[in-house]
């Protein structure tokens, strides 16, 4: 790796790949002028196309609840769409085997 070069065709990059780990050698021939490294930048641009966000379960704590309206607000760039699932159950054990819904159209 050159100073500045790319990580995008490195061949041990990959996209799914999270973590980044660098290692230095340092080597001189003269202790009167040794290397040295002021500052490391790693800069990265990689933006999943797709992501989900799952939330905790949430107990209404009534035998008797009926969901009645699902609101959000949100901020879209052009080109990117939020969608919302949902599921219920009436134990906990229901809700996690419960297939998710989705609404077709914004509200």
């Amino acid at each position: 790796m050159q100073n500045g070069g790319s990580l995008k065709t490195a061949s041990s990059a990959n996209p799914q790949d999270i973590y980044i780990q660098y290692k230095i050698g340092f080597s001189t021939d003269n202790l009167l002028q040794l290397p040295k490294i002021s500052d490391v930048n790693i800069n990265y641009e990689f933006y999943p196309l797709k992501q989900e966000l799952i939330s905790s379960p949430y107990n209404t704590s009534f035998v008797t609840n009926r969901l009645v309206n699902f609101v959000w607000d949100d901020t879209q760039q052009v080109g990117t769409d939020v969608r919302f699932k949902i599921r219920t159950g009436a134990t906990l054990v229901d809700l996690l085997a419960a297939p998710w819904y989705a609404r077709m159209a914004r509200p």
